[in-house]
């Protein structure tokens, strides 16, 4: 499956908004059968899953989500099983790359930098986000008198 950044940074937003010191989130993958979701207690997808299954169809959504924790962006619970994924936090490079790509107009930003570029790895985006945000501190402080 091809990636897309904008599920990812979804996911993440997701994430941070969704958990706390002792509070989890959790992703349902129902794309699995019913009877194999049966087998766990909480089959229904939270609100917050509701809301991004809206923009992504499951099998992109959960992907994501999979992505987000192999990369080390997210930090995958212990509780999780084949049908629920319990996520308890963002790691500090997920909070990181986060921070880089959370406005909506510096992720546009970023965005088209990607395209003239042609790279869309994760390292990639970060670079650009960087960028984008050294230009901006620049630019503040060059209309300082």
């Amino acid at each position: 499956m091809r990636l897309n950044f904008d599920c990812v940074r979804d996911v993440l937003m997701c994430i941070e908004e969704n958990t706390g010191l002792r509070k989890y989130c959790y992703f349902v993958d129902t794309g699995l059968s019913p009877a194999a979701q049966w087998l766990d207690n909480e089959t229904t997808p939270a609100e917050y899953q509701q809301k991004l299954s809206k923009r992504y169809d499951n099998d992109t959504l959960i992907y994501h989500v999979h992505y987000c924790l192999d990369a080390g962006l997210a930090v995958k619970s212990d509780h999780s099983s084949s049908y629920q994924i319990f996520v308890s936090d963002l790691s500090p490079d997920g909070h990181e790359f986060l921070a880089k790509i959370r406005d909506e107009s510096q992720w546009g930003s970023v965005k088209k930098g990607l395209s003239a570029i042609r790279n869309y790895s994760l390292s990639a985006i970060s670079s650009v986000a960087e960028g984008v945000t050294s230009a901006a501190i620049s630019s503040y402080f060059s209309k300082k008198p």
